[in-house]
């Protein structure tokens, strides 16, 4: 299988990134992935809200690919032995993870099928409607018209752990997703570039990364 890891990244996101792309490097590296970068200067003139210019990367991404992990830059490999491949369900299009709101689009593996372009084009579709604030709302409710089967839920921790003590009123939250030393990755959602470098640099986490 043919994998590859999208990231989109922005300017502003450069002191984040510059932590976290050299450790997606190093595991791809590590497991034979190609890694590819975009940025919203790809895509000129910029047609699209910002959100939505990543699933275009993703729409847009090589043929050659049999599925991509699509993630955002304010997540962290802690441990790299986990291979994508162990993540991938066998029939599903598109396999995902929920936080304590719902669905979430930080990280996610979408496979190169029909039924996924598809799915993409409607995300596109609802990009302007009434309650559509950004990409992640137009996957969930696209998600919520597809076929049995399409998705493949996993728990939050395998692809998505968040430090749930970073977000208070979560209400115990803790236990289903909260980053334990050993998880795949560590995402900060909704942080400040400031406290996303400061927790990755930290010896909390650095010091539990596995090598």
């Amino acid at each position: 299988m043919n994998i590859g890891i999208l990231a989109f990244t922005t300017p502003s996101f450069a002191p984040v990134a510059d932590i976290t792309v050299p450790a997606f490097k190093a595991y791809c590296a590590m497991h034979g992935y190609a890694f590819c970068l975009a940025t919203g200067d790809d895509w000129k003139p910029r047609t699209r809200k910002l959100g939505f210019i990543k699933t275009q990367a993703v729409f847009d991404a090589p043929p050659q690919f049999d599925a991509l992990f699509v993630v955002d830059l304010d997540i962290l490999i802690t441990n790299p032995l986990v291979p994508l491949e162990s993540l991938i369900h066998p029939t599903a299009d598109i396999i995902v993870t929920t936080d304590v709101n719902g669905f979430n689009s930080g990280a996610y593996i979408i496979r190169n099928t029909k039924a996924a372009k598809s799915f993409l084009t409607m995300v596109f579709e609802m990009e302007h409607e009434p309650g559509i604030n950004g990409e992640q709302d137009a996957m969930d409710s696209a998600l919520k018209f597809q076929k049995p089967g399409f998705a493949a839920w996993l728990p939050q921790r395998a692809m998505n752990s968040y430090f749930y003590t970073e977000y208070p009123d979560t209400n115990g939250a803790d236990e289903l997703g909260h980053w334990q030393p050993g998880d795949f990755l560590l995402h900060l959602p909704g942080r400040s570039n400031e406290r996303r470098v400061e927790i990755f640099n930290s010896t909390e986490i650095q010091s539990k990364i596995i090598k």
